[in-house]
């Protein structure tokens, strides 16, 4: 019921919301248009910061490893008219005893996303990248081999 509420409200107030934001950011652009070089340079500088690189590249490959390995030992064969998505969704409903996750299993995993984008919103920055450091470090743990 709860999360219903919240998607009706976010049906309303996206597109507004997201003219605001987009309003004020082009307001602060304007402002401070001496400033642009600069902030492009940091942009590409933080953008190709090697330990930024590894850490998106190892954690999108980690990601997608795990996601191929539990598709393809679900049993589902990949085809020209089922990949991708459908694909994974079919494994995933393979898997559950070809049933599709129920209404509870739904609920709690929106609100796990919820809360993990909440927090992931209020933390400050530098708690953030300890947090990544701590996972790209724990598969070098001896007992993950």
């Amino acid at each position: 019921m709860f999360l219903e509420i919240l998607a009706k409200i976010d049906d309303v107030m996206y597109y507004p919301i997201l003219i605001i934001i987009m309003a004020v950011a082009l307001i602060v652009i304007v402002l401070h248009l001496p400033n642009l070089p600069h902030m492009f340079s940091m942009i590409f500088w933080d953008a190709f910061d090697f330990h930024a690189i590894l850490a998106g590249v190892s954690g999108s490959m980690l990601l997608c490893t795990a996601t191929a390995l539990m598709c393809l030992s679900s049993g589902v064969e990949i085809s020209e008219e089922v990949n991708g998505t459908p694909y994974v969704d079919n494994a995933l409903i393979y898997m559950n005893g070809k049933k599709r996750p129920g209404n509870l299993f739904r609920k709690i995993f929106y609100a796990v996303c919820v809360l993990i984008i909440f927090f992931g919103a209020v933390i400050p920055m530098g708690a953030a990248w300890a947090a990544a450091d701590i996972g790209m470090d724990a598969g070098k743990l001896s007992f993950w081999k």
